[in-house]
């Protein structure tokens, strides 16, 4: 095989030499072949993304609003269950995090019931009948189901239908 050769760009046209002693000879012309759509990398979190910072009295918590599967209430606590598995629990009430998730330019998460906030993008299944929400991301291949009454399934339900006509 020949070693690799330098390519000069032509506008829409890539030209490789005929041989590799004849660098300078006339060149063959192909085109180039178009982007995949598909071949792109994923979306890694920068710093144009939105992210929800809660600072404690110990701590600093900073996380992409992408990453947040759900909220869940329990007592003063609130645990915060992010798509990769990991889950942190903080001292704080369910209604600051509503207060806060409602100041940002991009609110994808909805209250439904008393005790749970949700990512409505990842919403994937609502049963009414069972009390029962499933939400999934496929980045991570990861899903959760979770127990809400079923008059908060229902208005969830009539938000989201409402959202896509």
């Amino acid at each position: 095989m020949y070693p690799k050769m330098p390519k000069r760009v032509h506008e829409n046209l890539i030209m490789y030499p005929k041989s590799p002693n004849r660098v300078h000879d006339k060149s063959i012309m192909y085109p180039k072949s178009p982007k995949r759509v598909h071949d792109k990398p994923a979306p890694q979190p920068n710093d144009t993304m939105e992210r929800l910072k809660i600072s404690t009295s110990v701590g600093l918590f900073r996380v992409p609003t992408d990453d947040i599967a759900y909220i869940e209430a329990s007592g003063n606590y609130c645990d915060v269950h992010l798509f990769n598995g990991e889950s942190v629990t903080m001292t704080f009430q369910l209604h600051y995090f509503a207060e806060v998730l409602g100041m940002l330019q991009q609110n994808f998460f909805i209250r439904v019931g008393k005790s749970l906030i949700v990512n409505k993008n990842f919403v994937y299944a609502i049963n009414v009948t069972n009390q029962e929400l499933k939400l999934m991301d496929y980045r991570a291949h990861r899903s959760f189901r979770l127990k809400a009454s079923k008059e908060a399934l229902k208005e969830l339900k009539s938000v989201l239908e409402l959202e896509h006509k």
